[in-house]
């Protein structure tokens, strides 16, 4: 058990650095790497909603039609990670 709570706080401090860095880069107005980020966080956010049991149009409700908003958050993520990656380069 105490090797859990070990990688639970490794895994909480690299992701405090790294959403401080997040912020650091958001922060520069001038910096290229802020409209990469926002792509990124905006991808990420799109995952956290496909995982996630809330929905806007619910498949418990709509049957196979709840999945159109999945696809279409699925799509976005995609496309704006593509779109930072291509961005980055």
């Amino acid at each position: 058990m105490s090797e859990f709570f070990g990688f639970l706080s490794t895994f909480l401090w690299c992701g405090t650095i790294l959403g401080l860095a997040f912020m650091v880069v958001l922060s520069m107005p001038q910096s290229h790497m802020r409209d990469v980020m926002k792509k990124v966080l905006f991808a990420v956010a799109c995952f956290f909603y496909i995982v996630s049991p809330i929905d806007f149009m619910p498949e418990a409700l709509l049957g196979p039609f709840g999945f159109v908003d999945d696809i279409g958050a699925l799509v976005a993520g995609v496309m704006s990670a593509k779109s930072a990656f291509h961005s980055a380069a």
